[in-house]
């Protein structure tokens, strides 16, 4: 296994981006309870930050895969 640091960096951003996603999907779903919404505005909303934490998810497990391929390492020669 490659240097746990160069793991780090990508893990923090994701689970960044997923926090702040979560936050404005638990946000939302609290004006829900307090106003209702009309069913489009409410697909909207739940689903564009559920695709963004989806997007993280395999976008980090892409860049794992990329460390771990040392393709990284591959790039510095050229």
């Amino acid at each position: 296994m490659k240097k746990p640091k160069k793991y780090i960096g990508p893990t923090i951003c994701a689970v960044l981006i997923i926090l702040l996603m979560s936050f404005y999907l638990l946000t939302f779903l609290f004006v829900l309870f307090v106003s209702p919404v009309p069913l489009p505005i409410l697909l909207l909303f739940l689903l564009v930050p559920s695709a963004v934490i989806v997007g993280i998810v395999l976008a980090l497990r892409q860049r794992y895969q990329e460390i771990k391929g040392g393709e990284e390492d591959d790039a510095s020669q050229y």
